[in-house]
């Protein structure tokens, strides 16, 4: 997963969440990408870790909107990013729990 900032690999704030967050459904484009404002946003995010619930939330958009108005920093960036990771592969795995035959 690649952000547009993160091209620059400047360790110093990069993104600023916006009005995108918002509307947070509509954050979400055909293909992955996450537009956090107008030129940035996280590219290859997989709708299933865009949309996955752990108790009654959407960690993926929640930690986003949590964070409105502030300027995201390279922690910052790669933090989430470990997060989407996180979620894609929970969904991955709870997908072949659910397809597992019990005799």
């Amino acid at each position: 997963m690649i952000t547009k900032s993160l091209l620059t690999k400047n360790k110093t704030c990069l993104m600023t969440i916006d009005q995108y967050i918002q509307n947070i459904n509509a954050a979400h484009h055909g293909g992955g990408s996450v537009y956090i404002n107008d030129n940035q946003y996280f590219a290859d995010v997989p709708l299933s870790a865009w949309n996955f619930y752990i108790g009654g939330y959407q960690p993926a958009q929640k930690w986003l909107k949590d964070r409105k108005g502030r300027t995201l920093c390279f922690e910052d960036i790669l933090h989430y990013q470990k997060i989407i990771v996180a979620l894609a592969e929970t969904g991955r795995i709870m997908s072949e729990i659910d397809n597992v035959e019990i005799e």
